[in-house]
Parts: C-alpha cells; sequence; structure tokens
C-alpha cells in the first residue's frame, strides 16, 4: 500500500506516520514523513512505491503528486490518500479578529497560493480511497481522529481488491466512509467546508488587491487585511470551539457570495466578536448537524433563506426548544405588490419561470417574518413594513468594518494627493452593481448628459452594468468612462476615485426608499461627497448642504452637482462632515441594537440581567 498525506507545512504529520509504520508495516523512511520532490517521486522504484508514505506539504513538493498517482497506477496500486484542509478559520481569521493581523502578512500569501494550487487536484482525488479532515478538527481531537484514520484503513486492507467503497463525489471534507461518518458527526466537529466553499476562500485569498482594472499601489499590509477581510465572507467559525458557549450567537445565510452576506452576516459578526461574543454562520442545510450549538444559542438569525425544508427544520427546532429567531433581510421583498406594481424593475426583465420562483421567494420571506421572534431591517422604512407581519422588529442598520475604513482612508489620501494642483477636471461617479439599477439612473440620466455636453472637463464614470442604448447619441464618448463591477474589498478604491458620488433612486417608490445609505456612508469615509435621492433613508441622515445634498426636482440635481463641481472647497467641506457623521455607521456602533435585543432575550430567559449574550 502506498499512503500519501496532502497536508500544509506545520501539520503533524508524525503521529500519522507512526500509525502507518508501525501498525501496518509501511516502510516510511525510517518513521519519518519523506518530503519529495517531483524528481525524486520520478525516480522511485516501484519497490518503495509499494511501501511508501509520501508527505507533500508545498507546493513544490504537491507538483510531484500527479507522477506518483500515476505510477501508481501503473502498478496497480491503490494509493490511501488523507487529505488536510488548511484552516482557514481558527489558524487565520478567528486570530484576527478585527485589526491585528500585521504579523500574518507571509502565512497569507503562501496559504493562499498552497490553497490555489492544490483545490485542482480535488475532483482527481475521487478516484481514490480518500480521508479528507480538517485540520482544526485533527489538532483539537488528534487520538480521536488518528482512531478514524485506523478504521478507515483497516476497512480497506480487509476488503477484497477492487470491490471496497469507493470516496463519492467530493463534497465535504468529512471522512468519507460511512462509519467514520458517524464518528465525525459525533464528535460534535468543526464544520465539513464543502469544495464550493473552500473555493470562494482560496479565490478570496487570491483577489487582486486593487483589481486589474484599478491603477494604484498599496503597501502589503494593506493588501493583507484587506484578503483576510474578503476571506472571512466565506468561512464560518468552527462551532466546536464555542460548545456549550452561553454567548452564542448563530447566522444561517445561504450565500457568502452576495453583497447582503457581507453587511448583514460576516461584519456583524465581527461586531459581536468585537464585545465578546461567539458568534459563527452556517449554511441551513448543515445547521441541524450542530445541535449542541443551537441548544447554547441565545438567538439564531436567518438571513435572507429561502424557505424550504431545511428552514422549516431550523424554525421547528428551534420552537420546540425555546431558541430565539430572527429573521433579517435588506430590501422590501416579502409583498407580492413590490413586483405586481413595478416597483422592482429588474422583475419585468425575467421571463415567466423566473418571475414565478420570485414570487415563490418572496411568499417565503413573508412567511418567516411571521414566524421569527425578532424581525431585522436596515431602514425605518422597511421595519415600518415589516410591522404588518410582526411587532417585534429591531433597526439594525448596514455598517463598514475597521478594514473598511483603512482602505478607504489609503485610497482617498492617494487620489487627493495625486490630483491636487491638477487640473479643473472633475469626476461624477455612479455605483450600478448590477442591471437592478436601470431605472435609477434613468432618473438623472438626461440632465447629467447635458452637464457633460455644456463642460467639456467633466467626466461621468460609471461602475457596473447600465443599459445606455435608450441615451444614444446625448453625450460625447470621452466624457464617459466605464468600469467593470469589482467585489466588495475593492470597492473602496472607486469610490475614492470620483470627485462627486450621484445617488439617485426612483421618487414615490417603496422599494428604493426601504433600501440602505450605504453608498452614502462609504462614501463619506472615502472622503467623496454624495448627492442623493430625497426620499425618507437618506433624508433622516443627510444635513442638506453640510454632509451631502438632497434633490426632488431636475433642479435640485443640477444645482447641487454644478455647486459641487466648481468648487473643490466645498466638496472638500462636505466630505469632511460626512465622514464625521458617518462614525456612526461603523460596525461597534452600529452592532448596539443587537447588544440591548440579547440582553433582553436573556432577561426572558432568566428573570434578570446576567453577562450572557
Amino acid at each position: 500500500m502506498t499512503v500519501f498525506l496532502i497536508a500544509p507545512s506545520g501539520f503533524p504529520a508524525r503521529s500519522l506516520a507512526t500509525i502507518f509504520s508501525q501498525e501496518f508495516q509501511l516502510d516510511c523512511v525510517s518513521s519519518q514523513s519523506f518530503m519529495p520532490q517531483k524528481k525524486e517521486i520520478q525516480s522511485l522504484s516501484t519497490a518503495s512505491l509499494k511501501n511508501t508514505f509520501l508527505h507533500f506539504d508545498s507546493i513544490e513538493n504537491l507538483s510531484g503528486l500527479t507522477p506518483a498517482l500515476r505510477a501508481a497506477q501503473e502498478e496497480s496500486i491503490n494509493p490511501y490518500i488523507v487529505y488536510v484542509l488548511p484552516t482557514i478559520s481558527n489558524e487565520l481569521l478567528q486570530s484576527i479578529r478585527t485589526e491585528s493581523n500585521i504579523n500574518q502578512v507571509d502565512k497569507i500569501e503562501s496559504l493562499s497560493k498552497w490553497l490555489a494550487f492544490n483545490i485542482s487536484y480535488l475532483d482527481r482525488l475521487n478516484e481514490y480511497d480518500c480521508v479528507f479532515i480538517e485540520e482544526a478538527a485533527f489538532l483539537q481531537n488528534q487520538s480521536v481522529y488518528l482512531d478514524l484514520v485506523r478504521e478507515n484503513l483497516v476497512n480497506i486492507l480487509i476488503s477484497p481488491p477492487n470491490t471496497h467503497h469507493r470516496s463519492p463525489k467530493f463534497s465535504s471534507f468529512q471522512v468519507k466512509r460511512a462509519r467514520s461518518r458517524e464518528g465525525y458527526a459525533s464528535l460534535g466537529s468543526p464544520r465539513p467546508t464543502n469544495e464550493i466553499q473552500c473555493n470562494l476562500m482560496a479565490t478570496a485569498l487570491l483577489e487582486d488587491i486593487p483589481a486589474n482594472s484599478q491603477q494604484g499601489s498599496i503597501s502589503q499590509e494593506h493588501r493583507a487585511i484587506a484578503r483576510i477581510q474578503n476571506c472571512r465572507r466565506h468561512a464560518s467559525f468552527t462551532p466546536a470551539i464555542l460548545a456549550g458557549s452561553t454567548k452564542l450567537i448563530i447566522y444561517i445565510s445561504e450565500n457568502s457570495k452576495a453583497r447582503g452576506h457581507i453587511y448583514r452576516v460576516s461584519q456583524m459578526i465581527q461586531g459581536l466578536q468585537y464585545y465578546g461574543l461567539d458568534a459563527f454562520w452556517l449554511i441551513p442545510e448543515e445547521a441541524l448537524q450542530f445541535k449542541q450549538q443551537l441548544e447554547s444559542a441565545c438567538l439564531v438569525v436567518l438571513h435572507r433563506c429561502t424557505w424550504n425544508k431545511y428552514t422549516q427544520a431550523i424554525y421547528e427546532y428551534c420552537s420546540a426548544n425555546g431558541i430565539s429567531t430572527a429573521f433579517d433581510i435588506d430590501d422590501y421583498l416579502f409583498d407580492r405588490e413590490i413586483i405586481t406594481k413595478n416597483y422592482f424593475h429588474y422583475y419585468s426583465k425575467l421571463d415567466g419561470n423566473e418571475k414565478m420562483a420570485w414570487k415563490k421567494l418572496i411568499d417565503g420571506y413573508r412567511l418567516q417574518l411571521s414566524l421569527a421572534d425578532y424581525c431585522f431591517a436596515p431602514t425605518q422604512t422597511l421595519a415600518q413594513a415589516m410591522l404588518e407581519l410582526n411587532t417585534e422588529v429591531l433597526i439594525l442598520p448596514n455598517a463598514y468594518s475597521p478594514v473598511t475604513a483603512k482602505l478607504s482612508t489609503h485610497w482617498s489620501n492617494a487620489y487627493r494627493a495625486e490630483s491636487r494642483g491638477k487640473s479643473d477636471s472633475v469626476t461624477m461617479g455612479f455605483m450600478s452593481g448590477h442591471a437592478t439599477h436601470d431605472a435609477d439612473f434613468g432618473q438623472i440620466a438626461h440632465l447629467l448628459f447635458k452637464i457633460l455636453r455644456e463642460h467639456p472637463h467633466y467626466i461621468l464614470r460609471i461602475v457596473g452594468d447600465v443599459d445606455l442604448s435608450p441615451f444614444h447619441g446625448q453625450y460625447r464618448t470621452q466624457q464617459l468612462e466605464r468600469r467593470p463591477s469589482v467585489e466588495h474589498v475593492n470597492f473602496a478604491f472607486e469610490l475614492a476615485n470620483v470627485d462627486i458620488l450621484l445617488v439617485p433612486l426612483e421618487l414615490d417608490n417603496p422599494f428604493c426608499d426601504a433600501k440602505s445609505p450605504l453608498k452614502w456612508f462609504e462614501s463619506a469615509i472615502a472622503g467623496t461627497p454624495a448627492v442623493c435621492i430625497d426620499n425618507p433613508t437618506y433624508s433622516a441622515i443627510i444635513d442638506n448642504g453640510i454632509n451631502g445634498f438632497l434633490c426632488t426636482t431636475e433642479t435640485d440635481w443640477e444645482r447641487a452637482i454644478t455647486r459641487l463641481c466648481n468648487s473643490s472647497s466645498l466638496r472638500r467641506r462636505i466630505a469632511s462632515q460626512a465622514k464625521y457623521d458617518a462614525e456612526k455607521f461603523g460596525i461597534h456602533s452600529a452592532i448596539q441594537p443587537i447588544l440591548s435585543l440579547l440582553h433582553k432575550i436573556e432577561d426572558d430567559r432568566t428573570g434578570n440581567v446576567t453577562p450572557n449574550c
């Protein structure tokens, strides 16, 4: 038998080597893990390959895996593979918390390259007998996991050749055999990270900062904290470490790629941890695998989850066990009237099946708002709409993280320094992101193109998708810059690299009225003044002409844009006040409402105030 251990540098391979050498009489090169180079693999004899324990622990020697597998196949050897997933969530992310991370720079770079390189092997490993172990789980329960590896190996050795169970399609880092899987689950082990999530984490750690479309320099330290922040959104924290915690909040979220997940889940978790609370998130399909943690939770928050058998089971389990639940949603998409009255224009572009899916989704959100003990909304307008379905509604604003603040300051300083003393050219920015903002841009498009025609030195920069076909011929191409959407971690660059941010929305549209003012506060911390629609959300935070501008009519928009374009000193004054006022949207401040709710939940449980939650 040949054993291949694929594990990052620093993993205690010797304990596994001992099992293979002493208990199964494998020649493990004097019971030491053998660190093969590609050229050494190619020179291995068939005899030595049959009795070798190979540890691939770096990108350089991992390149020898393919010839080793090929050599084993040629000699009809079925290798046994132990794959150790580097634990990003514990080893890196949990150690950083909010701001202390600079010492991890080199580790981030090497880990990101390691993940990106060996991710490509995962599908290939399905052809072999494999055990997948999460590094943190092994380090926390070495003896138990060694037993699982031993049991799995015995099963292979006593099975007739080519008849034993093959690993199924790679879907998680759990032990693949049924008996081992039961043992794994009984440990209350760390969350098995599925292949999709692992790919997302690896991709996030490799994100170009700044993006390829962006020109600018950034220090290694800033790049490191940005990559960590980008990765954190995809990595849930390990439930095993939190087992039995009395300060536990669990989030349930379906899509870590969504912007809403960043604001409503990932950053909220960081804010809770800042105040000493334990928090992590799970996908709905896995939540009930961790009943010990659920039973310890003060609160389970479901963020924008589809209503299905998994979410239904979560609500039923929490209700039966006296666990408080909250449903969190950041858009007014829980009333069919929003789509039937065309307040959500994106809906009109969908085909019949897609429209039916949206109606079902909206109905599911509406049901959960009535089922949950509490409802979370980012704005007063959205909270008011929720009150028709639930009387326990909490306004929990969207917020920015310390990392976003640091990146915003860096890019703002860089842009202002570069622009100082240059021509009177002014760049106006519209940040779309995706095609749902066509109608918003249309509110001021004709006016913008009129202003551009009258002022050839003005520039309009559009970031993201906007359909400009209705305005063909109204603008000079040299005054229009189109830029692609970027990951949230690079969004601060775009906000800082314009002189004025334009935030138009449709008037008298309940869907738009309920939106969060995140473009105002994120542009504020990037040093860019904003001109916004005068609706309930923005009028509640903007003092017109002091920390931004509010506009209703075309005349309002033209006056505000003209004043800002004509005066760099006014732009600086507005931006300075806005940055000061935006501090209340920092995550450490914005998290206060949920902290108060957690105290209330604990009071209801115990009848008196305790430090828990």
